[in-house]
């Protein structure tokens, strides 16, 4: 596809591919953006969780991010977002960009950079409240003070996820009472309701039964188009199934590492790495 931005593994010798970005508070010019990494690790206090990641995400297409456990996609995820600032000793170094938005700057809005960089995590987490309350919660907190506009969002969410019909004349109930699948589906409305521009997906099946599985597999591909989403799961039939790319990760003298990424339907085909074939074949990992 020309013109935009390929997955890689390693960055060209462009010196200003990171360095002309902005602080958090200035949103990128297109929805769809890709994420760049450059040089980054990070550390729990001595624990090296994962070093010298170097890659870039292309836009608007589903990633998935695969492994055995212990080798950072989690720790991975929580960095893009800054969710690991809330782990004390946690400290990342690098570079990491998401469009136009330097997300190690120490003038990142956190409340801003985790709009624009949504959340759905591996066990469904709707608040403890009325399905209403879960959408106007959040939209409150980013300034949408229009109970009407609040309104709106979560109707047009609820039915990008295929769920309005199922919920419409109960948005006073609890959430709580939803099916864990219903639960999942409604935590992604949720997060598309603030108008995110990269999804960030922890497992957001593994939870889930089988039928509850593929309307979640339905919904992610009905979202490539206009988000970018990068997404952990252990489940390799599931990433052949639905991801555009794949980042195979790996524990080296105990850190995880990036040892192979690329087109999934090359990846599966025919893998560059020994390490990647045998994982894939179920031999390692």
């Amino acid at each position: 596809m020309s013109g935009q931005l390929r997955l890689r593994k390693d960055f060209s010798n462009n010196e200003s591919s990171l360095t002309k970005v902005s602080d958090c508070s200035e949103r990128p010019g297109s929805v769809c953006a890709s994420l760049k990494a450059k040089n980054l690790s990070l550390h729990y206090g001595d624990f090296k969780a994962y070093d010298n990641v170097n890659i870039e995400i292309e836009p608007c297409k589903i990633t998935a991010l695969v492994g055995p456990s212990g080798c950072g996609k989690t720790s991975f995820l929580n960095s893009v977002n800054r969710l690991v600032d809330l782990i004390p000793g946690s400290k990342l170094r690098g570079e990491l960009s998401f469009g136009n938005t330097d997300i190690l700057s120490p003038s990142c809005d956190l409340i801003e950079l985790r709009r624009k960089i949504g959340m759905v995590f591996q066990r469904p987490a709707p608040f403890p409240f009325s399905i209403k309350k879960n959408f106007h919660i959040p939209l409150k907190e980013h300034g949408i003070s229009k109970s009407s506009v609040r309104d709106e969002r979560m109707e047009q969410s609820l039915k990008d996820v295929g769920l309005w019909d199922e919920v419409k004349n109960r948005l006073k109930q609890s959430a709580c009472n939803l099916s864990g699948g219903q639960q999942q589906r409604l935590c992604i409305a949720r997060t598309l309701s603030l108008k995110p521009e990269l999804l960030l997906m922890d497992e957001p099946c593994s939870a889930l039964d089988p039928v509850s599985s593929e309307k979640i597999e339905q919904l992610i591909l009905s979202l490539r188009d206009n988000y970018t989403v990068l997404m952990v799961t252990h489940n390799l039939a599931q990433a052949k199934r639905i991801s555009d790319n794949l980042l195979v990760c790996w524990v080296k003298d105990g850190t995880g590492c990036l040892i192979e990424t690329g087109k999934t339907s090359e990846i599966f085909f025919a893998p560059a790495e020994k390490l990647t074939k045998e994982y894939l074949q179920g031999v390692r990992g």
